[in-house]
C-alpha cells in the first residue's frame, strides 16, 4: 500500500492558519499541475475546502512527501507562516484509506455526516483528473472512497437530518433572536453557501433578505432564484445599518468588512445589536470587529459548538457508518493486495510451465503424438495441484500479514504450511 496523505484540518489547525494556505478552486488546476511535479509522485491530487487541505500522493516516500508538501504549501500561497509543520499531519497505508473514506464521508467534518464535503472531494478528484495527475491506483482508490460516501448515505441516517455549516448559522441566529420572522438578513455574497444560508433562514421564517455580490448579476440571478432584494456593493454601508443578521460568504482573499466600517455602522444604529457570521476562508471580516461593542461575529470555527439537537441522532448513526467504513477498507485492501501478488502469481505460474514444457521437449523423440499429449495434460494437472496451495497461502498471508512477505524466513514457513511439511529428524 503505496498511499500517503499529507494536510491539515479543523482538528490540528486553527482557522488563521487554514486561511494562508487554502487553495480557492478557480487555482486548483494550476496547483495539482505544480504540485504533481514537484512532489516527485506518480500520483498526487489535492483537496482544499473551508475545513482542510490535504494532499494524496501514491509512490512517494512519506518522510519526503510530508516536506515536499509544506514546501508547495507555503510556496504557493505565499504565506509567511514559519511553523506549519506542528499543524500538519502524515498518514499512509491502511490508515490513510480509512481516513479518506471517512472525509468523503463527512465522518471526519467539523459537522458530522455534513453531504456537503462529498461533493468537494468530487470537484476535486475531476480537476485532478482533468490535469491528468492522477493514475490507476488513485483512480481505484476514489472510486472506493465515493462508492463508500453513497452507501453510508443510503444505508444509514446520518444525513437524514440536516447539518450543515449554513444550517448551524441558522440555528445560531434562532438561539440569539429566538423568532427571526421580524429580522432582516443581509447576505454578502452569491456562491453556493451563501445559497445555502439564504434557504435555512427563508425555512425559518425571514420575510426580507438582502443580496450584495460585487458581480451584480450574480445577486439577481439568486433573487430570481431565491427571493430577496439586490443592492449594489457601494450600498454596503447603508444595507448593514438597516440589517439584523449578516451573512459573509464570498471568494475574496482579503477583509472586506473591518473595525472602522463597523463602528460606524452600530453608531447609526443607535446601537443595536449586529450579528455577523463569516462561513469563508479565508476569513472576509477582520477579527478586530469583536472590538466593536455591539457586534457579534462568529466565524466557522465558532461555529463547531453550535450543532444543535441533530447531532444526536447522528453521532448514533455515525457508529454504523464506521462499520461500513471499516468493511470497505477491508475490501479495498483486499483487492489492492491481490492486484499486487498478480505479477509474483504469474511468474510463478510461467516459470513452473516453462519447466514442464522443457522436460517434456527432451523425452518427445521418445514418445508418440499421443503418449506425448498424455504426458503433457498428466504433467499440466500436477503441476496446477502443486502451485495453487502455494498460490493460495501467498493471497491469503497478504492479507493477514503484508508487512512480513519480504521476509525470508516467514517465506520459507509459507511454503511450508502451503504443502504441509513436516520437519525431518
Amino acid at each position: 500500500m503505496r498511499l500517503i496523505i499529507i494536510g491539515l484540518s479543523h482538528k490540528t489547525a486553527p482557522i488563521e492558519v487554514r486561511e494562508q494556505v487554502t487553495i480557492p478552486e478557480e487555482l486548483l488546476p494550476e496547483a495539482n499541475r505544480r504540485f504533481h511535479e514537484e512532489s516527485g509522485s506518480g500520483e498526487t491530487m489535492i483537496l482544499s475546502t473551508c475545513n482542510r487541505i490535504e494532499a494524496y500522493l501514491f509512490g512517494a516516500d512519506k518522510e519526503g512527501a510530508r516536506d515536499k508538501t509544506i514546501k508547495f504549501l507555503l510556496d504557493f500561497s505565499h504565506s509567511g507562516l514559519t511553523d506549519l509543520d506542528r499543524y500538519t499531519y502524515s498518514l499512509d497505508g491502511e490508515e490513510a484509506v480509512e481516513h479518506l473514506f471517512k472525509v468523503a464521508s463527512g465522518l471526519d467534518s467539523m459537522v458530522i455526516g455534513e453531504a456537503q464535503v462529498t461533493g468537494q472531494l468530487k470537484a476535486a478528484y475531476a480537476i485532478a483528473r482533468q490535469e491528468e495527475t492522477t493514475g490507476r491506483d488513485l483512480n481505484r482508490l476514489m472510486s472506493y472512497a465515493l462508492f463508500t460516501a453513497k452507501k453510508i448515505r443510503s444505508d444509514t441516517k446520518i444525513s437524514e437530518l440536516p447539518v450543515s455549516v449554513s444550517s448551524v448559522a441558522v440555528e445560531l441566529a434562532k438561539k440569539i433572536f429566538e423568532d427571526l420572522s421580524q429580522r432582516k438578513v443581509l447576505l454578502i455574497g452569491a456562491g453556493k453557501m451563501s445559497r445555502l444560508a439564504a434557504r435555512g433562514f427563508l425555512s425559518s421564517g425571514i420575510q426580507k433578505l438582502h443580496i450584495i455580490n460585487r458581480t451584480y448579476e450574480k445577486a439577481c440571478l439568486m433573487s430570481e432564484e431565491l427571493g430577496g432584494q439586490v443592492y449594489s456593493y457601494d450600498q454596503m454601508e447603508n444595507c448593514l445599518v438597516s440589517s439584523d443578521i449578516v451573512i459573509v460568504s464570498t471568494g475574496a482573499r482579503e477583509f472586506i468588512l473591518g473595525p472602522e466600517l463597523l463602528g460606524r455602522v452600530i453608531k447609526q444604529r443607535k446601537n443595536q445589536p449586529l450579528f455577523i457570521i463569516d462561513i469563508t476562508v479565508p476569513r472576509n471580516v477582520d477579527p478586530a470587529v469583536n472590538q466593536v461593542d455591539n457586534i457579534f461575529l462568529y466565524d466557522i470555527d465558532n461555529l463547531s459548538s453550535v450543532i444543535g439537537s441533530h447531532m444526536e441522532t447522528r453521532l448514533t448513526e455515525s457508529e454504523a457508518a464506521h462499520r461500513i467504513i471499516s468493511e470497505e477498507v477491508n475490501g479495498y485492501l483486499h483487492f489492492s493486495r491481490q492486484r499486487e501478488l498478480g505479477p509474483l502469481v504469474r511468474s510463478l505460474r510461467e516459470k513452473v510451465e516453462e519447466i514442464c514444457r522443457e522436460e517434456l521437449q527432451c523425452t518427445r523423440d521418445n514418445m508418440s503424438e499421443e503418449e506425448y499429449e498424455k504426458m503433457r495434460k498428466i504433467m499440466f494437472r500436477t503441476v496446477n495441484r502443486l502451485s495453487h496451495p502455494l498460490i493460495q497461502q501467498i493471497k491469503s498471508s497478504a492479507d493477514e500479514y503484508p508487512e512480513l512477505l519480504n521476509s525470508r524466513d516467514f517465506l520459507e514457513n509459507l511454503v511450508k504450511d502451503a504443502f504441509e511439511l513436516e520437519e525431518k529428524e
